[in-house]
C-alpha cells in the first residue's frame, strides 16, 4: 500500500510499481505483493470511491442525467445517445462522489479534529461582542453568521465549496476540458487549499464546452442532496456565468439599435434610448443583492407561458434561468444569490483584455529581475497574448510590474487611475484583511470605476463598451481560488492518445490517494534536506557592519577584546516560512546572469520600518557560546521617492540601490519575503533612472502559502555551497 501511495504522484506510476513488485519478488519469493491491477482494485474498496459513469453527448452538448437521462439524443445537436454499431455509449464522463472520501476523513482522529475548524471559528464569532475587525476566511461573513445564528447550520456540520472551471490540457490551445472540485471548509485556510485535501469531482471532456452545464453537473450534486435527505452535507458554493454575480440590480445602458448593456453610471450626452435614459447613478451606492427580490422574480420568469414572454422576463428580471443548485434543500445551501461568490482569476483576465497595452518588450527583459518564486514571469505579450497567456502573468504584468512599467508612458491622469486599480487588486488578493484595508480597498475600486468611466466613456454613448462588466464586477470584489488544481491535475496527463480518459483516472487516483492519505497520515510523511554550511572569510566593511549589530544587540554581553570574525559558516539560501526561498548575491554573481532568476533581494522590517535589501549572504554568528544567531549580510535600498508613492496609491516604490556604505546585518527573523526589484524603462524615463529600480511583490504570496507551495532548492546552489 505504501509502495502504490509513493509511487502514484509519479509520471510512470505503473512502470515503477511494476518494476519495484517484479524485484521484491525475485528477492524475496516468499513475498508476493498486489499486482498494479490488483493494488488498484484493493485501494477502490478500502476507500469506497468508485467514479459514477454517466453517458454524455459526444459534442459536450449536455449529459444523459436527472431530467434528460430518457434522451436518446442530444437536445441541442441531435447526435445519438447510443453508437447504432456497438449499441454502446459514444461517450461517458466520469463523477467522484464526495461521500466515501468524508468519511475516510473520519477514521483519523487528528483529521477529525482539525475539521472542526470552520464550525469552530464560527461559534467564536458570534460570542464575540465586538464586529469582525480582521477578515481572514469565508467564515467571517456576515450570510455565514447568520446561518449558525439561526440554527440553518450547526457546528459539527460539513462544510464544502465548489468550483468550476475549463481546463488547457495543450499548450496554446483554448480550455479542451473542464473540472469541478471540492473544497473542504472544515480545514483551516492553511490546510484546506492543499493538494492532498482538494477533491476532483468530475471532468467534463472537450473539446467544445458543455452547453447545459447543469446536466454535467446532476450526478455530483444528486449525490449530496441523498446525504443531506438522510442528515447532512451543507453545500457553500459554486460559480455562474451571468453578468453580475451579486445580481445588484444596477440597470444598463445599450448603444442606440445594440441589444449588448454595459453598467454605465452616468447618462450619455444626446442620448433617448428607451429604457436606458435614466439619470445619473450615485457612485458611492453599491447595492447588495436581495434573496427575497431574486425569489419574487424568478416566480416571474417561471411563470412565463411562451418563448417570447421568457425572454422578455430574462431581461426585465436579470435573471437567465433557474440554478440547479435551486434543487438543494434550502437549508444546505446558503441562498441565492448570496451563495455565488466572485471569480478574481477570471476578473483578472476580464480587466487584462480591457485594460492591456502592448508594450512587451520591458515585460520580457524584465524576468531575469523576478525571483523563481514567482513561478512562471510573463512573456512578451505582442507576441504571446493569443498563445496561452495565463492569469498569473495577467496578474503579475499588470498589477505588479504595471505601476512601473507604465509610469511616464500613460498620461499622468491615465497612470493614477491605473494605479488605483492596482492597489485594490493587490488589496483584493491578501488572503487576511482588516476592517482598515478592506474599507480602502472598496474606496480604492469605487474611485477607479468612477474615474474609469469619466476618461474613458466621457459620456459618449459610442464608448458605452469600455464599460464591461468587469469594471462593474470590483464593486463586489470578493476572494476565491480554482487555478492551482486545475494546474496539478492537468500537469500528471502523460498519454496523448486519450487524454480526457487519462485525466479521469488522474482524478480518480487523486481522490483515492488522498483518502488513503487522509485516513493513515504515515503515508504522508514529510522528508527534511539538510544541507552544509561552508566557511567564508568577511570583507573589513562586513566586519564593521557586524561589530555594529553585536554592539547594538547585545547591550550586557562583553566582547572581548580584539574580537574579530576571520571566518565565518555561510550559505547561500534561506527558506521562509511562506515557502519562498530567499538566495544571495554570493551565489547569483558567480552564474551566467542571462540563466538567473534573480531571488536575492528581500523585504525585511528594521527598527520598525519596511525596508528593502539585496542579500550578500547568510551565517550564523557565535560568540564566546554565549548567544547563536541566525544572521544576513546585506546592503539596503534607499527610502523610496515619496512622491511617486503618493501618486501611485502606494503602488510603486521607486529606490536606488545603496552600495557598500548601506551594508548592515540582519536577524533572518526580519526578512518577510524575496521581491523583484525591476530597473526603469530609460527609453521612456531617460538615462537619469538608469539605476532607479521598483519594487514587485508576488501578488497572493499568502494565498499560495495557504496552498501548501514550496519553492524547489536549486541544485546550483547545492555545488555552490559545497565549494
Amino acid at each position: 500500500m505504501e509502495l502504490f501511495v509513493e509511487l502514484a504522484r509519479g509520471a510512470a506510476a505503473e512502470q515503477a510499481y511494476t518494476s519495484t513488485v517484479a524485484a521484491i519478488r525475485r528477492r524475496s519469493p516468499g513475498i508476493q505483493p498486489k499486482s498494479y491491477n490488483g493494488i488498484k482494485r484493493h485501494v477502490s474498496k478500502l476507500t469506497g470511491i468508485h467514479p459514477i459513469r454517466s453517458d454524455m453527448c459526444i459534442g459536450t452538448c449536455m449529459a444523459y442525467t436527472g431530467p434528460y437521462s430518457h434522451l436518446d439524443s442530444c437536445l441541442i445537436c441531435g447526435t445519438l445517445r447510443v453508437s447504432p454499431s456497438t449499441q454502446k455509449p459514444r461517450r461517458q464522463f466520469y463523477t467522484l462522489p464526495i461521500g466515501p472520501y468524508l468519511q475516510m476523513l473520519y477514521r483519523d482522529a487528528k483529521t477529525a479534529d482539525r475539521m472542526g475548524y470552520f464550525g469552530e471559528r464560527l461559534e467564536t464569532l458570534l460570542r464575540q461582542a465586538e464586529p469582525v475587525a480582521e477578515f481572514d476566511d469565508i467564515c467571517c461573513g456576515s450570510n455565514v453568521l447568520k446561518a449558525m445564528a439561526s440554527g440553518k447550520v450547526e457546528k459539527d456540520d460539513v462544510y464544502l465549496m465548489t468550483s468550476m472551471d475549463g481546463a488547457q490540457l495543450y499548450r496554446n490551445k483554448a480550455s479542451d476540458c473542464w473540472i469541478y472540485i471540492w473544497i473542504l471548509l472544515g480545514f483551516s485556510p492553511d490546510c484546506r487549499y492543499k493538494k492532498k485535501y482538494i477533491i476532483p469531482g468530475a471532468v467534463f471532456p472537450g473539446p467544445n464546452g458543455p452547453k447545459i452545464t447543469e446536466s454535467f453537473l446532476f450526478p455530483g450534486l444528486h449525490h449530496i442532496a441523498a446525504i443531506n435527505k438522510s442528515g447532512g452535507l451543507p453545500i457553500w458554493n459554486a460559480h455562474t456565468n451571468h453578468g453580475c454575480r451579486v445580481w445588484c440590480g444596477q440597470l444598463g445602458r445599450h448603444k442606440p439599435g445594440d441589444g449588448c448593456y454595459f453598467p454605465a453610471l452616468f447618462k450619455p450626452d444626446n442620448y433617448a434610448v428607451a429604457g436606458c435614459d435614466f439619470g445619473d447613478l450615485d457612485p458611492a451606492l453599491v447595492l447588495p443583492g436581495d434573496p427575497e427580490k431574486f425569489r419574487e422574480n424568478l416566480c416571474i420568469l417561471l411563470s412565463s407561458q411562451t418563448q417570447n414572454a421568457y425572454k422578455a422576463n430574462r431581461k426585465a428580471t436579470g435573471i437567465s434561468k433557474p440554478s440547479i443548485f435551486l434543487g438543494m434543500h434550502p437549508d444546505t445551501i446558503l441562498g441565492i444569490p448570496s451563495m455565488f461568490p466572485g471569480d478574481i482569476m477570471h476578473l483578472i483576465l476580464n480587466l487584462a483584455d480591457l485594460l492591456i497595452p502592448f508594450h512587451g518588450k520591458d515585460v520580457a527583459d524584465a524576468t531575469p529581475h523576478l525571483p523563481g518564486s514567482f513561478d512562471r514571469p510573463p512573456r512578451n505579450p505582442a507576441e504571446k497574448i493569443n498563445s496561452g497567456y495565463k492569469a498569473w502573468e495577467f496578474l503579475l504584468y499588470l498589477f505588479g510590474l504595471g505601476p512601473g512599467l507604465l509610469y511616464g508612458l500613460l498620461p499622468t491622469r491615465y497612470w493614477t487611475n491605473f494605479c488605483k486599480l492596482c492597489a485594490g487588486i493587490r488589496l483584493l488578493y491578501q488572503h487576511k484583511i482588516t476592517q482598515k484595508q478592506l474599507q480602502t480597498m472598496h474606496v480604492l475600486l469605487i474611485q477607479f470605476t468612477v474615474e474609469f468611466e469619466i476618461l474613458y466613456v466621457r459620456r459618449n454613448p459610442s464608448r458605452l463598451h469600455y464599460m464591461r462588466q468587469c469594471i462593474h464586477n470590483l464593486r463586489h470584489a470578493a476572494l476565491e481560488t480554482m487555478e492551482r488544481c486545475i494546474g496539478d491535475l492537468t500537469g500528471e496527463i502523460h498519454q496523448d492518445s486519450n487524454p480526457y480518459a487519462n485525466l479521469s483516472e488522474r482524478c480518480i487516483k487523486r481522490a483515492q490517494i488522498n483518502a488513503l492519505k487522509a485516513a493513515i497520515p504515515e503515508l504522508d510523511a514529510d522528508r527534511d534536506k539538510e544541507s552544509r554550511l561552508p566557511r567564508g572569510a568577511m570583507t573589513s566593511i562586513e566586519k564593521d557592519a557586524l561589530e555594529r549589530y553585536v554592539c547594538a544587540e547585545f547591550d550586557s554581553l562583553v566582547i572581548p577584546r580584539g574580537w574579530e570574525v576571520e571566518r565565518v559558516l555561510r550559505w547561500a539560501r534561506l527558506r521562509l516560512p511562506n515557502g519562498q526561498i530567499a538566495r544571495s548575491a554570493w551565489t547569483e554573481k558567480q552564474r551566467d546572469p542571462t540563466k538567473v532568476r534573480n531571488a536575492r533581494n528581500v523585504k525585511l522590517v528594521h527598527q520598525r520600518e519596511l525596508r528593502f535589501a539585496e542579500v550578500q549572504y547568510y551565517f550564523r554568528l557565535e560568540i564566546d557560546e554565549q548567544e547563536v544567531q541566525d544572521l544576513a549580510m546585506v546592503i539596503l535600498y534607499g527610502k523610496p521617492d515619496e512622491e511617486l508613492l503618493r501618486n501611485s496609491s502606494s503602488t510603486l516604490w521607486t529606490c536606488m540601490h545603496g552600495g557598500n556604505g548601506a551594508t548592515m546585518v540582519i536577524s533572518v527573523k526580519n526578512v518577510k519575503s524575496v521581491v523583484a526589484m525591476v530597473p526603469h524603462s530609460t527609453s521612456i524615463l531617460g538615462d537619469g533612472w538608469k539605476d532607479r529600480v521598483f519594487v514587485v511583490e508576488k501578488p497572493g504570496l499568502d494565498v499560495v502559502e495557504m496552498g501548501g507551495y514550496l519553492e524547489d532548492d536549486d541544485p546550483e546552489d547545492e555545488q555552490a555551497i559545497d565549494s
